[in-house]
C-alpha cells in the first residue's frame, strides 16, 4: 500500500482545466496522476513506461502525449515528470502527517508523565540512583493513569492541560494565523479583468506565474486577451484555460502576435460615446474601464466622470 492511499481530488479545478480532453485522455491522465501519487510525486520521463502507467499501448500514448504533457513538468535533468498541483498536495499531506505524529507523541508524554518533586525526572530516584525498570513500568497503566494499588494515598486527578485536544478539533481555524490579504499589482489586475475568467479560476494561483514573467512579457499579456477571446468565440467547444496556465505555458505569445485592429482616436471616440450612453464598458474587448489601472483609452479623450458607476459589459 502507498504511504498515503487517498489522493485529494478537486473536481471543480479538474473539470475546469480538462474540459477539452477526450474520454481516453481523461482516463490516461487520471491513471498517471494516481501512479504519480503512489510513486511519491514523480514518474520516469520514458514513453514506454508512461504508456504502461497510463494503461495504453505505446502508439496510443504517442497520439495523446502532447495533450497530456501540457499538464506535466519535466525536471531540469529531463529524467522525471511531475504535476504541480499534485506535488503541492503531496507536500501538504506529508507536512500534516508529521504534525499529527508529533502531536500524538506529545499527548502521550503528557498523559504518561508522573508528577514528582520540582526538578526531579520521573524515571530517576531522589537519591540519584537509576530507577528500577519494573518500578517504572508499574508506575502507570497503558492509559497513563496512576495505579491505585501501589499506595493508600488518594488517587490524584490528572487533568490534560492541552485544552486544544479537548475543546477544539485539531487543525481548526483557531490554530491558524489569519491569512494576509493579497495585494495584486495594477498590471496583473488589468490583465485578470480582461481575461475570460470563470468562477473556478483562482486569482491567487495565477499571481506567482505572473511574477515569473519579465516586464516585456507582462506587457504582452493584456493585448493578447483580445485575440484569445476572439479564438474562444470562434471555437465555442474549446473552454478557456486557467489564467495561470495561460501565463506558464506562454499562450499569450501566440495571441499577442496575431493581427489586432488598429485603435485610432476615432475608434475611441465612438467607444466612449457608446459607453457614456449605456454606462457600460466591455472589458473583454476594450480593456479596463476608464479610471482603472491599465485603461487603454487615451487620457486626452476622457471626460470627468468617465468610468464612474459604469458596469462591465460581459461577453455574450
Amino acid at each position: 500500500m502507498a504511504q498515503f492511499p487517498a489522493l485529494p481530488f478537486w473536481t471543480d479545478a479538474y473539470l475546469a482545466d480538462t474540459g477539452h480532453l477526450t474520454t481516453l485522455e481523461h482516463g490516461a491522465y487520471l491513471m498517471l496522476l494516481m501512479s504519480m501519487w503512489r510513486a511519491g510525486g514523480e514518474l520516469p520521463n520514458d514513453d514506454r513506461r508512461l504508456a504502461r502507467f497510463a494503461k495504453l499501448t505505446t502508439p496510443q500514448w504517442q497520439r495523446i502525449k502532447d495533450t497530456i504533457m501540457e499538464f506535466m513538468t519535466v525536471s531540469s535533468d529531463g529524467l522525471t515528470v511531475s504535476q504541480g498541483r499534485l506535488g503541492d498536495e503531496l507536500q501538504y499531506v506529508r507536512d500534516h502527517s508529521k504534525k499529527q505524529a508529533k502531536n500524538s507523541r506529545q499527548r502521550w508524554r503528557n498523559c504518561t508523565a508522573t508528577p514528582g518533586p520540582v526538578g526531579q525526572h520521573p524515571d530517576h530516584a531522589s537519591d540519584g540512583s537509576a530507577a528500577n525498570p519494573m518500578e517504572t513500568l508499574n508506575r502507570a497503566d497503558a492509559m497513563g493513569m496512576p495505579n491505585a494499588s501501589q499506595t493508600d494515598a488518594p488517587t490524584p486527578n490528572i487533568v490534560d492541560t492541552n485544552v486544544s485536544t479537548l475543546s477544539v478539533p485539531e487543525g481548526s481555524e483557531t490554530d491558524k494565523p489569519a491569512r494576509k490579504r493579497i495585494i495584486y499589482p495594477d498590471d496583473f489586475e488589468a490583465a485578470w479583468q480582461a481575461f475570460p475568467t470563470t468562477p473556478n479560476m483562482s486569482k491567487a494561483e495565477a499571481l506567482p506565474e505572473w511574477k515569473r514573467l519579465s516586464p516585456e512579457d507582462r506587457d504582452m499579456v493584456l493585448p493578447s486577451t483580445v485575440g484569445y477571446r476572439a479564438f474562444l468565440k470562434a471555437n465555442p467547444a474549446h473552454p478557456a484555460i486557467h489564467f495561470c496556465r495561460y501565463l506558464s505555458k506562454r499562450r499569450f505569445e501566440g495571441f499577442a502576435a496575431a493581427d489586432t485592429p488598429v485603435e485610432t482616436e476615432k475608434t475611441w471616440l465612438t467607444r466612449l460615446g457608446w459607453a457614456r450612453g449605456k454606462r457600460q464598458w466591455p472589458v473583454h474587448q476594450w480593456g479596463p474601464i476608464p479610471g482603472q489601472p491599465g485603461c487603454r483609452a487615451p487620457a486626452e479623450l476622457l471626460q470627468p466622470g468617465d468610468g464612474e458607476d459604469w458596469q462591465e459589459a460581459r461577453a455574450a
